[in-house]
């Protein structure tokens, strides 16, 4: 499917990839989801791709084609709960999918994703400070 790449397709191939780095997360695919509802218990809520491996503290990725976009979702799914759990979201990622991904075929984002392709990304974190939260 050249030059129709979506958001979600591109979800799907970079969370493959994702994959791939971590044997972890290769022995158990479920640590990461993609585009699933019901993962946090805002349950009309969708986020692009969680990580909870129950290693380390759950986060969420956020990704779009315009870097804006990804940085609004990603603030707004601070706070957010993992459901089944206790766990809070404390910090999300937003990332900006290279324009260049739009054309790539589905079949070779994978291969992209882990040559020596550039992503920009933010990192957001909530963070208490005297009562407050100051996001950042």
């Amino acid at each position: 499917m050249v030059g129709k790449t979506s958001e979600e397709v591109f979800n799907v191939h970079f969370a493959a990839a994702l994959r791939d780095t971590s044997s972890a997360w290769r022995k158990n695919p479920r640590h990461i989801a993609v585009e699933e509802l019901g993962q946090v218990n805002h349950s009309l809520k969708k986020p692009d791709i969680v990580i909870n491996d129950r290693l380390y503290p759950p986060l969420i990725i956020e990704t779009s084609f315009v870097a804006n976009d990804a940085d609004k979702d990603a603030v707004a799914r601070l706070g957010y709960k993992i459901k089944g759990s206790h766990c809070t979201i404390h910090t999300t990622v937003a990332l900006h999918i290279p324009e260049k991904f739009r054309s790539i075929s589905d079949f070779d984002i994978k291969k992209a994703l882990l040559s020596e392709t550039e992503i920009r990304y933010a990192v957001h974190r909530e963070i208490k400070k005297g009562g407050g939260t100051l996001y950042h």
